[in-house]
């Protein structure tokens, strides 16, 4: 359920509640200008700065995130926040609770009751921040497996490469013939439902597992995989003459709007402006 605070009247912030099996909380800023004093957040904040700055002090020292550039804040931790222009910033953040966070780090390493926690507060690293802005990507336009498959990525790339003292990752044998087992389901079941934890389930592997096979063969998460298949199909039908919705529909995807829109983060170009440089290219 979303809420809405208006703190002045051109700036606004949100408060959205995902709930997926990493349960967690989105807060986006806009035109923030306010200075928050010294406080405390109960869970992980990884946010990435929109516009503007956001400087972040903590004990006693200040830190200025730029435009595209990403923070991290452990549980706990006293801080403060403002901004040092007169325009204000905008912001988008994801908030992970402590046992949220344990549970990412458990799939990793099954067992393991370490609580990730991260020495930097600033991030300036293009892989984690292309992984941030997939995942609000998926909060704005994806459906559920969109937003499950993203948080759970970049979890784990945070955990792993960023954390104190990362979990060491239990190796899987057979990898190959999982991921063989999982590419054939998605090409049998693609128009229906599919979600991390369908797959998952079916390859009797935790969702971690399953997406770190994925990746090491093929260089996609199984998601992003079955989007794909989805696009072929739907470029086939598109070029046999079937209309957008009968199209979108019929291979797997919720709505027209989510068709479109994950046709053109894919492709570059809406289903429309595809046809129509396809039949110009074919005469």
């Amino acid at each position: 359920m979303a809420q809405q605070i208006d703190t002045h009247k051109e700036e606004v912030i949100n408060f959205i509640d995902l709930p997926l099996t990493i349960q967690a909380k989105i807060v986006c800023g806009r035109n923030v200008i306010s200075t928050f004093p010294r406080h405390i957040h109960d869970s992980y904040c990884i946010g990435i700065v929109d516009h503007g700055e956001r400087v972040i002090e903590r004990k006693s020292q200040a830190q200025t995130i730029g435009q595209n550039e990403l923070f991290v804040l452990n549980p706990g931790v006293p801080h403060s926040c403002r901004t040092d222009t007169l325009r204000g910033h905008d912001y988008r953040i994801v908030n992970i609770n402590s046992q949220e966070m344990t549970k990412a780090a458990d799939q990793i390493w099954p067992g393991n009751d370490r609580l990730p926690l991260f020495g930097c507060t600033k991030l300036s690293d293009p892989g984690i921040r292309k992984k941030v802005e997939l995942f609000f990507w998926a909060v704005d336009c994806g459906e559920q497996a969109d937003k499950e498959d993203s948080l759970l990525t970049l979890l784990t790339e945070m955990i792993l490469r960023f954390s104190h003292r990362p979990p060491p990752v239990y190796a899987v044998r057979g990898g190959h013939k999982v991921v063989k087992n999982i590419q054939d389901y998605i090409h049998t079941y693609y128009p229906e439902k599919i979600t991390l934890g369908q797959l998952s389930a079916f390859a009797k592997l935790s969702p971690f597992y399953l997406q770190k096979l994925f990746l090491k063969e093929m260089g996609i998460t199984p998601n992003e995989y079955l989007i794909k298949v989805r696009l072929q199909h739907a470029i086939q039908s598109l070029i046999q003459g079937a209309n957008i919705l009968n199209v979108s529909l019929s291979t797997g995807f919720s709505d027209q709007s989510h068709f479109t829109k994950s046709f053109k983060r894919m492709m570059g170009v809406t289903p429309g402006k595809y046809l129509k440089a396809h039949r110009i290219a074919i005469r």
